[in-house]
């Protein structure tokens, strides 16, 4: 599977990073991505207005019915980019959590069919989900909490207390697989103090770093639920504000980078002007 998950300390800034991500791959190459994500975690749950009746949460439902297959996952997940990313949220899994139904045998199971079928209809998978699916708390960096071949996105802010609470866990963990982790800084400000190099240097890491700068107009669009149109607006733009410029080339880093660390760098042709 090619699988990349987002782990954050409980701030919320992976939801709309893993959009951005997404739009952004899904734009440039031309491959199929699915995205899952906790819409409890963040702001930008409003991406799909209604998915009581689709998402996670019944494809779940079918797996445990044994109704769960091929042909009729599609179905209950919504399009972003037709042909290209499709998306399916977790509605109610605080609700899940609290009767402590995601440690049942056949919950897992349930989960693990998911999976499975997606990976069998796209070829990347984003999961942004709370981290008890995966075992709960830090997990998720852990051999125990992602396979080996998945590829974490860890989104730690830009101060010093989440970077040294970050590190002290990576460091204090043998079991960490560390060459599939990607630390990845949100409103990165290449001015202060925290530079990229200067955390190489204070945590001694060799961890491969990229910082997301700010931008004004992306706040906006979360903050208003109108993080699609403004990444389609940004790909598609024939003039972008300095800001905007930056941002979108620090996203195609990214996802270039991604596709190496899952070992499909190549595989997928590139979209012209991308």
């Amino acid at each position: 599977m090619s699988i990349v998950r987002f782990w954050e300390d409980n701030r919320g800034q992976a939801t709309e990073i893993a959009i951005a991500l997404s739009i952004v791959m899904a734009s440039d190459y031309r491959l199929r991505l699915f995205l899952s994500q906790d819409i409890g975690m963040a702001t930008s749950e409003t991406l799909l207005p209604d998915q009581l009746q689709q998402g996670m949460d019944a494809l779940m439902r079918l797996s445990l019915s044994r109704l769960l297959s091929r042909d009729n996952f599609i179905e209950y997940t919504e399009s972003i980019i037709q042909g290209r990313m499709d998306i399916a949220n977790w509605q109610n899994f605080k609700q899940i959590q609290k009767n402590n139904f995601h440690t049942s045998t056949s919950w897992i199971r349930g989960y693990e069919q998911i999976l499975r079928i997606a990976a069998d209809l796209y070829d990347v998978l984003f999961l942004n989900e709370n981290q008890s699916l995966m075992g709960g708390g830090d997990s998720i960096l852990e051999k125990d909490g992602a396979q080996k071949d998945d590829m974490v996105i860890a989104v730690v802010p830009q101060r010093i207390s989440a970077l040294d609470h970050f590190f002290e866990m990576v460091q204090s963990k043998p079991t960490l697989y560390h060459p599939s982790i990607l630390l990845l800084i949100p409103n990165y400000d290449e001015k202060q103090y925290l530079t990229i190099t200067n955390i190489k240097r204070r945590y001694t890491t060799t961890l491969r770093i990229e910082g997301l700068p700010y931008t004004r107009s992306f706040t906006d669009a979360c903050n208003t639920y109108q993080v699609k149109s403004y990444m389609e607006r940004l790909i598609h733009a024939s003039a972008r504000r300095n800001g905007e410029q930056a941002f979108l080339r620090a996203l195609r880093t990214i996802c270039s980078f991604i596709l190496k660390m899952i070992d499909r760098e190549g595989e997928f042709i590139k979209e012209r002007g991308a």
